[in-house]
């Protein structure tokens, strides 16, 4: 008897799974599909057609020909770029005193910190635009990535990092007459580049998915990102599913690669930040 619930809770849990992996993957399925169909296709037929006949791959091209999509993803990467950059430079600098040291105020400073993950970013949507339109940042990347550089969870994730660490590591490094900068340079932040790694994930992600602060920022059409160009082109070929689709899969596929790539340094970074 207990055998057989044991082999009935593994199926029961399979099937949770299959339906769980359906409800998420399948609508990136039928976007796919669409996106191989030729324009006399109909991409809402009941049950949907995922493996389209004929299929066609022009899409892609004619997405490229008659919308600056090379453009757009390349000022997403680079404003992804320049936000990892950012982000981890100063998580780090902060995470690290807020770990390894004791000085007056660390724990209300700590929490101001925590504090700042509770709020919505809508609300700092007006103080963030007129901090940028005081430093004369409006419509730059500049503009988009550096209020993002200073990251409440990013502090957080490093600081648990710095905390997994030995003492005795730099107490032995103080001995052989090292300072507090070559401590941090040198000795532990290489011990925590796994988490460091799951950092700029986590930033490459939020950046290249950002829409709503980079469409407050940005008022030229040639500093658009991928998700302003894609909002845009849907605009202009709302009737065009398969052209949406297939604009869809080129916005998305290098988060998907870039996640893919590097999913163990994901994993490990996390879960080392998780144990400290």
């Amino acid at each position: 008897m207990a055998r057989s619930r044991r082999h009935f809770g593994v199926v029961l849990s399979y099937v949770v799974m299959a339906l769980g992996a359906a409800v998420f993957v399948g609508p990136l399925i039928w976007v796919v599909s669409t996106s191989l169909m030729s324009p006399d296709q109909n991409p809402f037929l009941i049950p949907p057609q995922l493996i389209p006949h004929p299929f066609t791959v022009g899409n892609y091209a004619a997405v490229f020909k008659t919308w600056p999509f090379g453009q757009y993803l390349f000022n997403s990467l680079k404003l992804a770029l320049l936000s990892v950059a950012g982000t981890a430079v100063i998580s780090a600098f902060t995470a690290y005193p807020l770990a390894r040291m004791e000085f007056a105020g660390k724990r209300v400073f700590f929490a101001l910190v925590i504090a700042t993950l509770v709020l919505p970013g809508e609300a700092m949507l007006v103080p963030r635009y007129l901090l940028v339109n005081f430093f004369g940042m409006v419509n730059t990347f500049w503009g988009v990535a550096v209020p993002g550089f200073f990251s409440g969870f990013g502090v957080f994730l490093m600081r648990q990092a710095y905390l997994t660490l030995p003492q005795e590591l730099e107490d032995a490094a103080r001995m052989d007459g090292a300072g507090e900068l070559r401590i941090f340079g040198q000795i532990t932040t290489p011990l925590v580049l796994p988490s460091l790694a799951a950092l700029a994930i986590f930033t490459f992600l939020g950046s290249w998915d950002a829409f709503l602060w980079p469409l407050v920022i940005l008022n030229s059409q040639k500093m658009y990102t991928a998700p302003l160009g894609l909002a845009y082109f849907f605009g202009y070929f709302g009737a065009s599913w398969q052209l949406i689709a297939a604009a869809s899969i080129i916005v998305i596929l290098p988060v998907i690669v870039v996640f893919i790539s590097l999913q163990r340094l994901f994993v490990s970074g996390v879960t080392g930040a998780v144990k400290g």
